[in-house]
């Protein structure tokens, strides 16, 4: 008995659905790495954190240090250079390099961007409209029981 064919495709339904279930585990892979990935990146947050901290330091104290030249950081302020070194670190391992990098959206875009329900939102929509189909059932319009509106329901409470 051969396979059943798609509509149009000429793959078999079979093929097919086992195709979307292998999509739908790498998506369930795609979720496990962002949340090991945003991991890493919050402890190198941290790291970057204290580098500014340390170059803060080096600015406080550098004014009174012996043989310390007056002018060796005139024009920079702290935090630039570990600034810097992050842009460059970042686009160095993650293979970025000559791409411009985008300016930094906002917290709260940047809160949704870096979640994984925000980053990759069409990837999980399609995992889970195939995992779990009965969420994502269309209502006909014309299955939909319409009530009518009294005119009680226009009326201010008192």
């Amino acid at each position: 008995m051969p396979a059943e064919q798609s509509s149009g495709t000429g793959r078999s339904v079979l093929g097919a659905n086992s195709l979307r279930s292998e999509m739908s585990a790498i998506v369930s892979d795609m979720e496990k790495l962002n949340i090991k990935t945003a991991r890493a990146i919050k402890t190198a947050a941290k790291s970057y954190q204290s580098l500014i901290e340390h170059e803060k330091s080096i600015f406080r104290i550098g004014d009174d240090a012996a043989d310390w030249p007056e002018d060796v950081f005139r024009y920079r302020k702290p935090g630039e250079a570990s600034r810097h070194f992050a842009i460059c670190c970042f686009a160095a391992e993650f293979q970025l390099a000559s791409q411009s990098l985008l300016a930094a959206p906002n917290l709260k875009k940047c809160q949704d961007g870096s979640a994984f329900e925000g980053a990759f939102k069409n990837f999980k929509y399609l995992r889970d409209s195939w995992e779990y189909p009965e969420r994502f059932t269309e209502i006909a319009p014309e299955d939909t029981e319409y009530v009518a509106a009294t005119e009680a329901d226009f009326l201010e409470d008192a």
